[in-house]
C-alpha cells in the first residue's frame, strides 16, 4: 500500500471513529470527500531546454471536510508538479505527496472564525494552493506566496494563520486575518503578518463583484505592504475584470495591472483572456528589468459534468530582456 493509500486509509478510519463515538441527540456528522487531478501537456521555451515540453500530472489531490453542529474541519492531500522529473522540466519544486491545507472552523453568529493552513484569498480573484487562473501561472499570476514574492505581485496565498469572516449587509464581507510568513528565514510572530480585505461576490444581486483589500508581509531581509482593488461584472455570458495591486518594500515597488474576460459560447465551451502588466523598480531585477507582461488565452471544452480539457496559449515578456517564454498547454481536468 502506498503512502497515498495509507493517507486515505487513516482519514477515513479517523471519521469512521469519530462518527461512531459522537453521542450527542442533537447532532449529526457529515463525512464529504472530493479532489481532483489535472494531466497537462505543453510544449514551449517556457519549459526546461534539454525537451522544451512538460508531459505528466501538475496537481492532484484529495480533499476531506466534517462538520458537527457549527463546527466545520477540512484537509487536503496533494502532490504538486509530477511533471516529467526525471528530464527535469519544470519537475523540481515541491513534488512530494503531502498536506496542502488543513484547518478547523467555527461557524459563530458574530463571524466565522478559521484556524490552520488555509488559503486567505488576498485579491480580487484568488488561488491559493489549488492554482492560478487558467494553466500556467507566468510572471504575474498565482505564484504560492504572499503578494511581492520576487518582486512580481501574486494573487494567491496558502499560510497557516487565523482568518475571521464577517458578513454585512449587500452581500458583502469582512476578513481579517493574521498569519505565519511563508519565509523560513523570517524572524518574525504570526502578528507581525495580516491582511484586512473588503469584498462582494455579487452586489445586491446585479452580478458586480468587486474587492479592496491590504496586507502586511515580514519576511527576512524586508517587510512588504500590499494592496488590491478590484472591481468585475459578470454579465451571464461573458464576464469582465480589472484588478489594480502593488507591493511596496524598500528593495523596490511593483505595481500591477490585471485585466480578465471570458465568455461562455454555449453549454460546454467557454473561451479566457487574462492580461497582466507589472512595472518594478530596476533594483529588484539583476538584468535591470522593469516592465514584465503576461498574457493568456484559451479555451475551455466541458466534456462532462467532471471533465474538462482546456488548451492555452501563454506568453511571458520581460521588456528589455531575453528572458521572454512562451507555451502551449493541453490540460484534462477532472474533479470528483
Amino acid at each position: 500500500m502506498n503512502k497515498a493509500m495509507i493517507a486515505v486509509a487513516a482519514i477515513a478510519a479517523s471519521g469512521t471513529a469519530f462518527a461512531g463515538g459522537h453521542t450527542s441527540d442533537d447532532s449529526s456528522l457529515d463525512l464529504e470527500i472530493g479532489g481532483f487531478v489535472w494531466a497537462d501537456v505543453g510544449a514551449g521555451d517556457r519549459y526546461d531546454s534539454s525537451d522544451d515540453d512538460q508531459t505528466g500530472i501538475s496537481k492532484a489531490a484529495l480533499t476531506v471536510s466534517t462538520s458537527v453542529d457549527n463546527v466545520t474541519a477540512g484537509m487536503t492531500l496533494g502532490v504538486d508538479q509530477e511533471v516529467n522529473t526525471a528530464l527535469n522540466s519544470n519537475g523540481a519544486d515541491n513534488n512530494d505527496f503531502g498536506v496542502r491545507e488543513a484547518w478547523i472552523a467555527f461557524d459563530f453568529d458574530i463571524a466565522d472564525i478559521t484556524i490552520g493552513k488555509q488559503a486567505l484569498g488576498f485579491g480580487l480573484k484568488p488561488a491559493g494552493w489549488v492554482g492560478g487562473r487558467p494553466i500556467n501561472d507566468g510572471a504575474n499570476f498565482g505564484q504560492s506566496c504572499q503578494v511581492g514574492c520576487n518582486g512580481i505581485n501574486s494573487s494567491g496565498q496558502v499560510v497557516t494563520g487565523i482568518a475571521a469572516d464577517f458578513d454585512l449587509p449587500a452581500n458583502i464581507s469582512l476578513r481579517t486575518a493574521i498569519f505565519d510568513s511563508v519565509d523560513s528565514g523570517a524572524n518574525n510572530s504570526m502578528t507581525d503578518n495580516f491582511l484586512v480585505q473588503l469584498r462582494t461576490d455579487d452586489f445586491f444581486g446585479t452580478g458586480l463583484y468587486a474587492s479592496v483589500g491590504y496586507e502586511e508581509v515580514a519576511q527576512a531581509a524586508l517587510d512588504i505592504e500590499g494592496t488590491s482593488v478590484g472591481v468585475g461584472y459578470d454579465f451571464g455570458i461573458i464576464d469582465v475584470s480589472i484588478e489594480g495591486q502593488t507591493a511596496d518594500s524598500d528593495s523596490g515597488d511593483v505595481d500591477t495591472l490585471i485585466i480578465a474576460a471570458s465568455a461562455n459560447l454555449n453549454d460546454n465551451v467557454s473561451i479566457y483572456l487574462d492580461y497582466a502588466d507589472a512595472d518594478a523598480d530596476a533594483s529588484l531585477f539583476d538584468e535591470g528589468i522593469v516592465d514584465v507582461e503576461t498574457m493568456r488565452v484559451g479555451v475551455n471544452f466541458a466534456y462532462n459534468s467532471n471533465v474538462d480539457f482546456i488548451l492555452e496559449y501563454a506568453d511571458d515578456d520581460f521588456a528589455g530582456s531575453a528572458l521572454d517564454t512562451d507555451s502551449i498547454d493541453l490540460r484534462v481536468a477532472l474533479s470528483f
